[in-house]
């Protein structure tokens, strides 16, 4: 499968074509990938003939959507998502006659199937996508309809892998007591409990790998599912029972933290990390904070940073606890801060996420009766990622469960198409990409 996209600069005034080129993509693997989910993830009431009904046409769901850059991509196969550094501009899905800025519409007397591929028509008229692009990326019909905006709560940024929509995802792939924190090993899938407010009681769990299946496996993923490994690890510091953990998944380690202690003169937030695989204790640290919440939702250290967020309000400290950023952001109730391709990304309670790319917030809705958190694994491969409830973790006794489900980053890279010449586009002008992908 190959591509090009065409770009027309108008100017709106005149109607004087200023620029006209064509530049060629690389297709990535994010498409073939999400057609190859994970076997055991799909062992419930996982439908495949809905499955192969939203996937096919592929142009439909699959590559729907556009987005635009105002940076370069790394051109290769393995860019399935985007990277932290990127700097976004605007998307494009469905026809579209809204004033968000950061929205395009699809031309639908232009775009149709082709003799040997399909010829997508994108609009971006004199209010929409200003600024330098670099980089076009085809993606998800419903990312393609975020805008990088919750503003019009449409699209979203986690996605149904059979129904291609931002709601609940397919059944759960495992069932256990606690709250699940990622997958550390093939078929390994790793949960947390609070024995008491400084003893986490850590289990791990298998799945059925569906290519060595014993004789006398089975499957049946309402039933809890025995701990081969329990560990109790005390920590030097007493949790706080609403701040959630904030999983480092390139590190391999947790996050925990103490409740945000707060005097006349002083401010600070205790924490420490958990190695996931020995399940060794740091030493406890001290994060200073100038600013004082009433509680803290959700903490996350990323980037030389600290992050709390508390309701709608967002704030970054640096090292020495001054405010290196605070935002208000759409949210409200429990939060939870995940790390998907390097990129910071919370998620709320109410459905919207946020991310962090060079700097600056960027968000999405998320219109699911339950709402979601990406998890880390080391063999659900991206776009496909462990998703999970953002609920507070339990205490042993209480015997909940928090289980993970097999969920899509909605804005995956499909196609790579860095511009020769950057593109520079006005109030002043309208730009229309022609894209054509040919088998």
């Amino acid at each position: 499968m190959k591509g090009k996209a065409t770009f027309t600069l108008t100017n709106a005034a005149t109607g004087r074509v200023e620029r006209e080129f064509t530049e060629h993509n690389l297709v990535t693997n994010a498409v073939s990938r999400l057609l190859s989910p994970p076997g055991y993830t799909i062992m419930g009431k996982f439908s495949w003939s809905d499955f192969i009904g939203t996937s096919l046409p592929l142009y439909k769901e699959l590559f729907g959507g556009i987005m635009l850059l105002s940076t370069t991509l790394t051109e290769s196969a393995d860019t399935v998502m985007l990277p932290p550094d990127c700097i976004p501009l605007a998307t494009a899905g469905d026809a579209y006659a809204g004033s968000l800025a950061t929205r395009g519409s699809l031309n639908l007397n232009e775009t149709g199937e082709t003799g040997n591929g399909y010829h997508f028509v994108w609009d971006f008229g004199t209010d929409k996508a200003n600024g330098t692009i670099n980089c076009v990326a085809l993606t998800s019909r419903l990312f393609g309809n975020t805008g990088f905006s919750s503003d019009e709560k449409t699209g979203g940024l986690i996605m149904n892998p059979v129904t291609k929509t931002a709601i609940d995802p397919t059944d759960k792939f495992c069932h256990a007591y606690g709250l699940y924190l990622a997958t550390t090993e093939k078929f390994t899938h790793l949960y947390v409990q609070k024995n008491s407010s400084s003893e986490l009681i850590f289990t791990r769990v298998k799945s059925v790998d569906p290519q060595n299946i014993c004789i006398n496996d089975s499957v049946n993923i309402n039933t809890l599912q025995e701990a081969y490994d329990t560990r109790s690890v005390m920590l030097p510091i007493e949790c706080d029972n609403i701040t959630r953990p904030y999983l480092d998944a390139a590190e391999n380690k947790a996050y925990f933290f103490a409740k945000q202690y707060n005097t006349e003169n002083e401010s600070y937030i205790d924490y420490v990390s958990v190695d996931l695989d020995t399940f060794a204790v740091s030493a406890k640290k001290r994060w200073p904070t100038s600013q004082k919440f009433n509680y803290i939702t959700a903490a996350a250290i990323h980037g030389g940073r600290l992050y709390a967020a508390w309701s709608d309000i967002l704030t970054a400290f640096s090292a020495s606890g001054e405010i290196a950023g605070n935002w208000t952001t759409k949210c409200s109730g429990d939060l939870w801060f995940s790390n998907l391709n390097g990129v910071l990304t919370m998620h709320a309670y109410n459905g919207y996420s946020y991310s962090l790319y060079s700097g600056n917030w960027y968000s999405a809705f998320n219109d699911a009766t339950s709402p979601l958190a990406f998890g880390a694994s080391v063999d659900i491969k991206p776009p496909y990622y462990p998703v999970h409830g953002i609920s507070q973790y339990y205490n042993v006794a209480h015997k909940s469960t928090i289980d993970p489900y097999l969920g899509a980053a909605a804005n995956y890279v499909a196609t790579v198409n860095n511009l020769s010449t950057p593109l520079v586009k006005t109030n002043e002008h309208t730009l229309k990409i022609a894209y054509d992908i040919t088998n």
